[in-house]
């Protein structure tokens, strides 16, 4: 039959059709390319067990203390004092300030009673407690005071001070034999050549100064400036006379630095960072702000402040720490002028440098 051929090839194809596909299927198909080992999973689609060590952060401000400090009213001579609360250094440090301004005649009895744990006080204070038996000296103020030697415009020279009235602070006060010194190096007898009065208060010898009744005195910086303004002249500058002479310092009771070490650590170190920042030059417009805003002075007599304590003659230490050179001579002075016995005259009864900072 004509038919049967075309069927025998169809089942035929058919057949070798099924093979083929047969075949296909349990080989590899070949459409597919091969495919790449996956890498295991990256750690950081998964929480680390380890934190990895990060950038150092500032260290944490330290557990809070808080002091009881006392001062003497605000003048230059606290400058440190008020760039380490304006700056935050004493926050820095974890304290916490309670200030009280007190005067030369309490500042003595607030230390030796307790109700200030420490303060900034004139050298007097540590002399006033039994030759340094109960309070000391660990920290710096004024380690030379600026004074100058100033005088009316009509007295140009010492030559011309001879015969005329010198006032100053009080026949005990340390700068006296250092003015009488001055005299002495210039020429002059301060018990023969000019006539010595003694006025404490800084108000009272600019008046009187400035009245003529009086023709020189001297001046702590920036309260000269007005009168130098005014043609007053510059007869000499005691620290070009006395380079190191402990005028203030910050002072705390015995017993309590012992048992405060930390606190007076902390403290120091605030005092001594301000007071490098304050010696920093390029700090000088802020700190004259700083002073300026403090004091309610004139912005040019708050940087004549600055020329004289800070650029002329340095008076606060980068250390903050009570310096041995000024105590030194200034115990010298007392000893000579019989204010205290040779016993009493060792620095070492005097201060203390174990809480200072570096």
């Amino acid at each position: 039959m004509q038919a049967t051929p075309r069927i025998v090839r169809s089942l035929w194809s058919a057949v070798l059709l099924l093979a083929a596909l047969l075949l296909g299927a349990c080989g590899p198909v070949a459409s597919a390319p091969a495919a790449t080992p996956s890498a295991p999973p990256k750690a950081a689609a998964a929480a680390p067990s380890v934190a990895p060590a990060a950038t150092a952060a500032p260290s944490a401000t330290p557990a809070p203390i808080a002091l009881q400090f006392g001062t003497l009213p605000i003048t230059a001579g606290n400058w440190p004092f008020l760039v380490a609360n304006e700056k935050g250094f004493y926050q820095a440090e974890g304290l916490n300030l309670d200030t009280s301004i007190l005067d030369s005649n309490t500042i003595t009895a607030a230390l030796l009673s307790g109700s200030v744990d420490l303060a900034f006080a004139s050298n007097g204070v540590v002399l006033a407690s039994g030759g340094g038996s109960r309070l000391v000296a660990v920290g710096s103020g004024t380690d030379r005071a600026p004074y100058p030697l100033l005088a009316r415009p009509e007295i140009k020279s010492f030559a011309d001070l001879r015969g005329k009235t010198l006032a100053l602070l009080t026949p005990s006060d340390v700068y006296t034999p250092v003015v009488k010194d001055v005299l002495h190096k210039n020429g002059l007898d301060p018990d023969a050549d000019v006539d010595v009065i003694y006025t404490p208060g800084t108000p009272s010898r600019m008046a009187a100064l400035e009245a003529g009744g009086v023709h020189a005195t001297i001046i702590f910086p920036p309260a000269d400036y007005a009168l130098r303004e005014k043609g007053y002249n510059e007869l000499a500058f005691l620290p070009d006379y006395a380079p190191r002479l402990q005028l203030s310092l910050v002072a705390a009771r015995r017993e309590w630095a012992e048992q405060n070490g930390e606190a007076l650590r902390r403290f120091l170190r605030a005092h001594s960072r301000a007071i490098t920042w304050l010696n920093t030059p390029a700090n000088r417009d802020e700190a004259i702000a700083i002073l300026a805003a403090a004091t309610k002075l004139e912005p040019a007599a708050a940087a004549h402040a600055y020329e004289q304590l800070i650029v002329r003659a340095p008076n606060f230490p980068n250390d903050g720490c009570i310096g041995r050179e000024g105590m030194e001579n200034l115990l010298k002075i007392l000893r000579d002028n019989g204010q205290l016995s040779d016993a009493d005259a060792s620095v070492d009864r005097y201060i203390d440098r174990r809480w200072c900072a570096g």
